[in-house]
């Protein structure tokens, strides 16, 4: 690994993608604080980004991707796997060895766990695909795609391993924690779970009939068919790529998509190309208001545990994650420098903001939790640019 890019000029492009990041999350959170970027807006804006944004711009960086090219992505699939559990193991071993507080069962797993993608990744690359293509120019290596996207295509690889993953394990980890709440504090009016929130609900009402609609619920949740749960993944940007993959198999169909010749490309491919550079932008910012819009102020902080486990999101996992991905390198298991650079991008990220949903369906308070994401997030601007100097140092 070899190039004579200038110090400089990485500690620049990394520090630009990271302020880039960085400013529009604070005009996400600014526009949520002045009433602009109500939670009904942001929910509407969401549904946009996902059915349209950022569908576009996955399709027209993956239609271009060959079948063989797909093959040799596999190593993204499997590390993107193993970020979440080796973030849940290590999770729960912090929680059982160092936080020891029952409140913090859930939280510790799901904090470690589960890391934000598209939004970060996609910012840095664009900001840094010029420079992924120097290194690769110079390194000798031949690529069909431009670091640029390449990038997207591997973040998006990403994405959709952690949309598939995420909400099964996060529903898993709920599911094992309550069951250790309700056997750990038998007659403990505070334990969160399903019967206790109907109870509260049907507060009024005879005991008898409340538990008679607990019994109906649980009845109701075992009668769900076996495809229920792949329905509730299923979305346009997993269905988008799935789409396009089936075209890489399908080369003269494929070629309608991206020929210069094809009246398809012409009006399609290239009308999604541009919706999809709005979506880098109008993620983070919507990004930003959803953490404004985080209830921080409910719950007692205890600011010893929050230091704990943002320290060991945002400093001893990418730490882990950065000697593993780059012996992997080393190894030449991967040899691509974009595919390295999102995969420590993704090791180093903040928490998702959205697993507050998950949390939330525990009926505890989100003060605590919202605090380790915003903590995680605030971290990670020092964090990610030390994270891509130290990876583009590795080239220079």
């Amino acid at each position: 690994m070899s190039s004579s890019v200038p110090l400089s000029e990485i500690t620049n492009n990394c520090l630009v993608a990271t302020a880039k990041v960085l400013i529009l999350c604070l005009g996400g959170v600014y526009l949520s604080k002045k009433g602009i970027l109500t939670e009904k807006i942001i929910r509407n804006m969401s549904k946009v980004a996902q059915d349209v944004f950022i569908p576009a711009l996955m399709f027209t960086n993956f239609v271009t991707v060959s079948s063989e090219q797909l093959i040799s992505y596999f190593p993204v699939v499997i590390l993107s796997g193993f970020i979440i559990f080796i973030g849940v193991f290590f999770g729960r071993a912090l929680h059982r060895y160092v936080i020891k507080n029952k409140n913090y069962l859930v939280m510790v797993p799901l904090s470690c766990g589960f890391v934000h993608t598209l939004n970060i990744q996609l910012s840095m690359s664009e900001t840094l695909g010029g420079l992924l293509d120097k290194i690769a120019e110079e390194s000798n290596l031949k690529f069909s795609l431009n670091g640029e996207s390449r990038a997207i295509i591997f973040t998006t690889i990403i994405t959709v391993v952690n949309t598939v993953l995420r909400w099964s394990v996060m529903s898993k980890i709920i599911k094992e924690n309550e069951k250790d709440y309700k056997s750990s504090s038998a007659g403990n009016s505070k334990v969160p779970s399903l019967e206790m929130g109907l109870l509260i609900a049907n507060k009024g009402k005879k005991d008898s009939k409340a538990a008679a609609n607990v019994q109906f619920n649980e009845i109701e949740e075992e009668k769900k068919p076996w495809w229920s749960g792949f329905e509730a993944m299923l979305n346009m940007p997993l269905i988008v790529c799935f789409f396009s993959i089936i075209l890489s198999f399908i080369p003269p169909l494929q070629q309608l998509f991206i020929s210069e010749s094809s009246l398809v490309n012409q009006v399609f491919t290239k009308s999604a190309g541009f919706l999809g550079r709005a979506s880098s932008p109008v993620l983070l910012v919507l990004l930003g208001a959803n953490l404004g819009n985080s209830d921080l102020s409910d719950g007692k902080t205890s600011y010893k545990n929050l230091f704990i486990i943002t320290i060991a999101k945002m400093v001893v996992l990418p730490a882990f994650g950065f000697v593993l991905i780059m012996f992997l390198a080393q190894m030449s298991i991967l040899k691509d420098p974009a595919m390295i650079m999102i995969l420590l991008v993704t090791f180093g990220a903040p928490t998702a903001n959205n697993i507050l949903i998950q949390y939330a369906s525990l009926g505890k308070e989100m003060g605590e939790i919202s605090r380790i994401v915003l903590g995680t997030y605030i971290m990670s601007i020092i964090t990610l640019p030390i994270i891509l100097v130290a990876f583009f140092l590795m080239y220079t």
